[in-house]
């Protein structure tokens, strides 16, 4: 049986600490790990956040409930601080960037804010678990959340452990055989420690034979910094990838890339598929308005409003036709 961290605490037969044993032995699994870890961390981290944006807002709204956006607001916070931002700085800037004061809701506001500084951000690499500590008052859960940071760290040693004996498919296909040469061969291990800890940690990917970032998936969004952050890891530490990997090009040879992009793709054809779509859909709602108008033309008793119908049918079939006529050029 697993016990939340609260429930720790208040079940008096054993001591904290032989439950914290017993729970981790019977948890050894990253997903279930981390999942306990979060909901342990994820309230300092609420708490916080909270502490912040009282901190950085005027005095006149520190006292607003922040409703149901602050789980949000949270999120970017969280991801700001993976991009290796300071978050004190980030609500700070967000909060004076602009007046509250027309405001109906300040959780709104900020989060739109801080959108515009988030969003394009990108994670560094993630600390160890063991570089993650969280504050806390009562010694016992700090314990216990100390606990959970090596335990997840020795699954994690153990599954990269696991693919250097079994050589996995992903593995293989993401990172190559297992080399021979020692020194290689640590470096293969941690990296495939590093893909092994996300693809468990989520729950992504099986055995089968891929290659390169379907090992791990598709890219999370914005939405899971925590999961977005271990993607990125994962994904840099795979050395076979499915595209073209520039991830080692210096930044003179990107910009290069860049600057000659157009004249590169100059020879290609235009792309017209909004213009095809937009004449196909033109003759369809051409085509719709006519039938209407006819049948209304038909069912009208009077007949200055049949005569006005059946000209709004004439003149939506001229035009339907033109559609038509025009279609070929663009589906060429």
């Amino acid at each position: 049986m697993l016990y939340s961290s609260y429930q720790l605490l208040a079940l008096p037969e054993l001591a904290a600490s032989d439950y914290h044993q017993r729970a981790l032995s019977n948890a050894d699994h990253l997903a279930v790990l981390h999942a306990r870890w979060a909901d342990l961390t994820g309230r300092a981290d609420r708490d916080r956040y909270d502490q912040l944006v009282m901190d950085a807002l005027p005095e006149e709204y520190r006292h607003d409930d922040l409703g149901p956006k602050a789980t949000w607001l949270w999120r970017d916070l969280r991801a700001a601080e993976a991009a290796g931002l300071d978050a004190v700085e980030v609500i700070q800037a967000a909060v004076r960037s602009n007046t509250l004061a027309d405001a109906r809701s300040v959780a709104g506001v900020l989060l739109k804010r801080l959108s515009l500084i988030v969003g394009p951000l990108v994670p560094l690499p993630r600390k160890p678990w063991a570089d993650q500590p969280r504050q806390f008052d009562n010694p016992e859960l700090a314990e216990h959340e100390a606990a959970l940071r090596q335990a997840m760290a020795e699954r994690a040693d153990r599954l990269g452990e696991h693919a250097v004996q079994a050589s996995p498919a992903w593995a293989v296909q993401a990172l190559g055989p297992v080399p021979e040469d020692p020194v290689v061969r640590l470096d293969w291990q941690r990296r495939a420690t590093t893909i092994a800890t996300y693809r468990e940690l989520y729950g992504v990917g099986d055995d089968r034979e891929v290659i390169g970032r379907e090992v791990i998936g598709r890219e999370p969004t914005e939405n899971a910094p925590e999961m977005r952050a271990a993607w990125h890891d994962a994904f840099a530490a795979i050395t076979r990838t499915d595209g073209v990997d520039v991830r080692e090009l210096p930044d003179r040879s990107l910009e290069h890339m860049r600057a000659s992009y157009k004249s590169e793709t100059g020879w290609a054809p235009p792309h017209v598929g909004k213009q095809l779509r937009d004449v196909r859909l033109g003759a369809a709602t051409m085509r719709l308005k006519a039938i209407r108008a006819e049948e209304e033309a038909r069912i009208a008793t009077d007949p200055a409003a049949a005569a006005r119908h059946a000209d709004i049918a004439a003149t939506a079939r001229e035009l339907e036709a033109k559609y038509r006529q025009r279609e070929p050029c663009w589906a060429e």
